[in-house]
């Protein structure tokens, strides 16, 4: 029973060191003590945290001032404990437990990390059962202003509170800006890929301004020398973006005022150069700036509302609302640091980034989605046009080839016609003649029937497809040929290799090498008296060479006249 009563106390004990106490009150002295304040013969006067100087005490303007927070533990510690500050807009800070020491925060500090929680470890030999004293001590300026609540409690709670603060008021911006970077790039790429569209360019210019902007802020955080450029870029880290994303409002809404778009760009130069440089109007500057800038969302919806056509999209009425509520956290945070409302709130100026960015994506990703779309109908109707086109080439072309098919007929038909008027009825008119004049004879008229049917058989050759093969040609020739050598009884030697295809064989062409063929076959049958008569032909470039060799009596080119042989030869090659 006692073992479960220890067990249970310790666990309350454990329990009780895990919980956090929040300071409302402390006391603090009158202003410009230089030295830690005697408890007891100080005159201490008890004031409200947070302690905001703008608003209850103008004491910010001078040296440094003192809080006292008083309180009692009934046990010491079990675990490390820890003071956590929500923010600590001040230039200055030094923190003393039971009038030691723990902790002093540098100017330089302040003024890169005063919006994000500050958490400072507590020695564990310093706090002690009873009473227990923290003293602060806090310099401000015309920057800075003023001492939030303070709390007490285990070191791991508010490491985890401090933690998510610091995430909420200061790594936001970094992953805003990382993330808006590279979305500015890769609309900075669609842009140079896409046709150049100035939307989509000052999309690409707000997020790499936002990130450039946060980079160089970074970068001079290392420098203890840039305090004046430090101002500036806190400015311009915070408001940079804001002039190109004005212009991709313009842009939506189809608006283009050089003028004005210049003023906005000197504005916001006249602005870094005021507060970078060191003077007595610096806080004027930051002050009245930082009221421009923070009113400028509510300048983007002017452009979107001047478009009647425009303002009823969807998209572009989220973009309104964005805007306007981007124009309502600038007006929350400079309520904040003028103490209008609750000191410790954090500061939500970071969110401004990304409402506004996201907003802005929607009417361009559907400005995108609507060229997407509407490039896909174009190919839709192109590949339309395209098909019924070519269904009308096709057509236009089954025309012409069926013309075409006629006319090589109707060619076709006109060269047979021609060709059995001027040899087969010619042979078959004089046969006839001969027959009708009582005065044939059997032999007269078996050869004049053989040669009508030579030339019925050549008209029949010369349209049988060959498909450019002058071997068939050669072959049919052969064919018809051999049998008459045969009865004549002279020697046919046929010497043909293999020979090239030629395209350009027609029918008119066939039909001349046949005749030229049974020209110089009948010379050779009637006149030459030969015992064998050669036939070959070889392959050279380009072309055949045929050639007809008799071992007959032979004759003089120049002297012999007395036919038509080699006239009819000569145009028949001519033809062919």
């Amino acid at each position: 029973m006692k073992a479960l009563l220890g067990a249970l106390l310790l666990l309350a004990v454990t329990a009780a060191q895990g919980e956090v106490r929040t300071f409302e009150r402390a006391d603090s002295p009158p202003p410009l003590l230089w030295v830690l304040p005697d408890d007891t013969g100080t005159s201490w006067t008890e004031v409200t945290l947070p302690h905001n100087w703008n608003r209850d005490d103008p004491r910010h303007s001078g040296g440094p001032v003192w809080y006292r927070i008083r309180f009692t533990l009934a046990e010491p510690p079990l675990r490390p404990q820890s003071l956590y500050f929500a923010r600590l807009p001040i230039s200055d800070l030094a923190v003393y437990v039971n009038r030691q020491k723990i902790w002093r925060q540098s100017e330089s500090y302040a003024i890169g990390a005063a919006r994000s929680a500050v958490l400072v470890p507590i020695p564990d030999e310093l706090l002690r059962k009873g009473e227990n004293v923290i003293h602060l001590e806090a310099l401000g300026s015309g920057w800075f202003y003023g001492i939030p609540r303070v709390h007490l409690g285990d070191s791991k709670t508010l490491a985890e509170r401090a933690g998510m603060r610091s995430l909420i008021q200061g790594q936001m911006i970094n992953m805003v800006a990382a993330a808006f970077g590279a979305i500015g790039v890769l609309a900075l790429w669609l842009w140079l890929r896409g046709g150049r569209d100035p939307v989509l360019f000052w999309y690409a210019a707000s997020g790499i301004c936002l990130f450039v902007a946060t980079a160089l802020w970074y970068l001079t955080q290392w420098r203890d020398d840039a305090g004046a450029s430090r101002l500036a870029l806190i400015f311009l880290r915070f408001n940079g973006y804001l002039t190109p994303l004005l212009i991709l409002h313009m842009r939506l809404a189809r608006i283009k005022i050089p003028w004005l778009e210049a003023i906005v760009w000197a504005a916001l130069i006249a602005a870094v150069a005021s507060i970078g440089a060191q003077g007595a109007w610096q806080s004027a500057a930051w002050t009245g700036w930082g009221i421009l800038f923070a009113a400028l969302p509510l300048l983007f919806t002017l452009p979107l509302l001047r478009s009647p056509d425009l303002r009823r999209q969807p998209a572009v009425i989220l973009l309104l609302v964005a805007d306007v509520i981007a124009a309502l956290i600038n007006l929350h945070d400079w309520a904040l640091r003028f103490g209008w409302i609750d000191f410790d709130r954090p500061l939500l100026v970071f969110f401004v980034a990304p409402f506004v960015m996201l907003a802005a994506a929607v009417p361009i990703l559907e400005r995108m989605l609507a060229g997407a779309k509407a490039t896909a109908q174009m190919n839709v109707e192109l590949e339309r046009r395209v098909a019924e086109k070519a269904r009308e080439i096709e057509a236009s072309h089954d025309q012409l080839r069926r013309s075409q098919r006629a006319q090589e007929l109707a060619g076709e038909r006109r060269r047979i016609m021609a060709d059995m008027h001027d040899g087969l009825g010619a042979r078959l008119v004089s046969l006839l003649s001969i027959v009708q004049s009582g005065k044939a004879k059997r032999r007269e008229i078996s050869e004049g029937i053989a040669t009508a049917l030579d030339e019925l058989r050549l008209t029949i050759d010369s349209v049988q497809p060959v498909e450019g093969d002058v071997g068939v040609v050669l072959g049919n020739v052969r064919h018809r040929m051999r049998s008459v050598f045969e009865r004549a009884g002279i020697g046919f030697v046929w010497n043909v290799s293999a020979l090239p295809r030629m395209d350009n064989l027609t029918p008119e062409r066939i039909l001349a090498i046949q005749r030229i063929f049974l020209e110089v076959f009948s010379n050779a049958l009637k006149h030459a008296g030969a015992r064998t008569v050669a036939v070959s032909a070889v392959r050279l470039p380009g072309a055949v060479r045929i050639v007809i060799a008799d071992d007959g009596c032979g004759f003089e080119e120049g002297v012999v006249r007395t036919g038509n042989g080699l006239a009819n030869l000569k145009l028949r090659a001519a033809q062919a």
